[in-house]
């Protein structure tokens, strides 16, 4: 399902499973994001070992928390290959 950055996404019924993927973008002026993050049991925050990422990384956590307290944060490229 594609909805519009200014659309909400329908509300799904709790015995549905799905997956939003935001790809990386949060805007509280986005109802397709809002509604997304609102309704979701758990927002999963990937953050990769690098310090602009683990700066930009903290502020989605704290826009998220707005929305949504429900969150983990999964550390990733933490070996280089």
């Amino acid at each position: 399902m594609s909805v519009d950055l200014n659309d909400p996404f329908p509300l799904i019924p709790d015995n549905i499973d799905i997956v939003f993927d935001l790809a990386g973008s949060i805007s509280k002026t986005s109802k397709s994001i809002t509604s997304a993050i609102e309704q979701s049991d758990i927002v999963i925050v990937p953050i990769y070992n690098q310090a602009n990422a683990i700066k930009s990384g903290l502020n989605t956590i704290a826009e998220v928390m707005t929305l949504n307290k429900n969150i983990v944060v999964v550390a990733t490229k933490l070996k280089k290959g």
